[in-house]
Formats: structure tokens, C-alpha cells, sequence
């Protein structure tokens, strides 16, 4: 069975789903150029926080689902911030950069943000097509949407080998664990860099050349335009008092 990312899942099943994704896309990029402004946690937090409140409160993204896909990039998070805050010398661990350490966290958790509210809301597909009406090369979106359909791609490779391995043993332990899932990693990028070339052969074979990109037809509405606008001077207005 193919398990859909719940980032695709959730732009189609969201409250502001009829929402001009121009609209969506004014306060995403304000968010985000908000937290690339701020110099202080606080200021990065109240970015971060406004686009999470309106992400969850707004178009109605269920809490648990919205804390559980900020599981992934905390962990890498988490992991890269253990080298600014942990200077070793003598032998001793001197805790030398904390204050760097909690600017690029609320930075970062900002970011995030603001890329969770714009993905979680609108569908991919619409978002590179105003991208292509706007002007962004065509290239570049090629790429993007490609990357994503290879998500795609390795979430049902992922799944299968998972199935194959419960079926063969069940669960393991201890190094064995490990060394199955070194082993797991390793081919699931193969196969699925085998499917990825597959589909890119497929597609120019039925003559493709480039890429159509083509939303859902919307009314464009002043007045969301006006909402969102309102909540993206909101958010820079945030970073610019709380991040000097």
C-alpha cells in the first residue's frame, strides 16, 4: 500500500484550500524573509510562531500532525547545533557558542516555518505554476518538481523494503539492527534512483520537452490578498523590532 506524503495530503485538505495560492505565497515569502532578518531568539520565534499559529489555526492543520512533521528538520537541527555549542579544549567541553547556537535554532525553526505554512496549504503543482507566471526559469522548475515526484519515489521504496524485511524476520536488535539498516539505506537510494530514471525515460519517450505547469483556475479576491498581506507586514514588522 502507498503511503502519500502528508505535506500533499494536507494542500489539498485544508481549510484555505480556495484561497488564491498568490495570496499564500505573499505572506510564505515575508515569513521567510522575515526569519532570514532576525539576530535575536525572540524575534525568531515570533516569526516562526505566527506562521505556525496560522498554519494550524487558520487552515486548520490538526496540532499532532503539524508537531510531528517538525520532528525531522529539529533533528537535524538538534544534531548541527551540537557543534556550536560544544568547543573542546584540554579535554573539557567549553559550552562557547550558546548564544550563536539559540539565533541560527530560532532561525531555523523560523525558516521552517514559514516553507510548512506555504507547502501545507497549497499544492505543489500550483505553487510552480504561479512560479512560471511570474517568471522563474523553467529549468529550476523542472528540478523542483522532479525532486518532489522523488520523494514520492523513495517513501514507496522505503515502504516496501520495510514490509520485505517484516516479513522475512521481524523486528531486530542491537548491531544486527543497525547493519540491516545500513543495508536498508543502501538500497533503498538505488532502487529508487533506478524508478527515478525510469520515469525521467518514460517522459521522453512520449516526447516531452519541457514541463507544462498548469494550476487549478482561481478567483483572484482582493480581500485575501489583503488578509494575508495585513499578516505578512505582521511578520516583518516582528523582525524588524525584535530582531535589532
Amino acid at each position: 500500500m502507498i503511503e502519500f506524503l502528508p505535506f500533499d495530503y494536507w494542500a489539498y485538505h485544508n481549510r484555505w484550500r480556495e484561497v488564491h495560492p498568490g495570496a499564500k505565497l505573499l505572506f510564505g515569502v515575508a515569513a521567510l524573509a522575515g526569519a532570514c532578518l532576525v539576530h535575536r531568539p525572540l524575534a525568531g520565534l515570533a516569526v516562526g510562531g505566527t506562521a505556525a499559529l496560522l498554519t494550524v489555526v487558520g487552515a486548520g492543520i490538526p496540532l499532532r500532525v503539524y508537531l510531528r512533521l517538525l520532528l525531522l528538520p529539529a533533528g537535524f537541527l538538534f544534531v548541527g547545533l551540537i557543534s556550536l555549542l560544544l568547543d573542546f579544549k584540554g579535554g573539557r567541553p567549553v559550552y562557547a557558542g550558546l548564544a550563536l547556537a539559540e539565533t541560527v535554532a530560532s532561525r531555523s525553526l523560523a525558516a521552517v516555518a514559514a516553507l510548512y505554512f506555504l507547502i501545507l496549504t497549497t499544492p505543489v503543482g500550483e505553487i510552480l505554476a504561479l512560479l512560471r507566471r511570474l517568471g522563474a526559469p523553467a529549468l529550476f522548475l523542472e528540478l523542483c518538481l522532479l525532486t518532489y515526484r522523488h520523494l514520492f519515489s523513495l517513501l514507496r521504496t522505503a515502504n516496501g523494503l520495510r514490509l520485505a524485511q517484516l516479513a522475512r524476520g521481524g523486528r531486530l536488535r542491537g548491531r544486527l539492527a543497525w547493519r540491516v539498516a545500513a543495508g536498508l539505506v543502501r538500497q533503498l537510494f538505488l532502487l529508487a534512483q533506478h524508478r527515478a530514471h525510469r520515469s525521467y525515460l518514460a517522459l521522453m519517450a512520449r516526447g516531452a520537452e519541457e514541463l507544462v505547469f498548469r494550476g487549478r483556475p482561481q478567483v483572484l479576491r482582493w480581500r485575501e490578498f489583503g488578509f494575508f498581506g495585513l499578516w505578512a507586514g505582521i511578520e516583518l514588522l516582528l523582525a524588524w523590532c525584535l530582531g535589532r
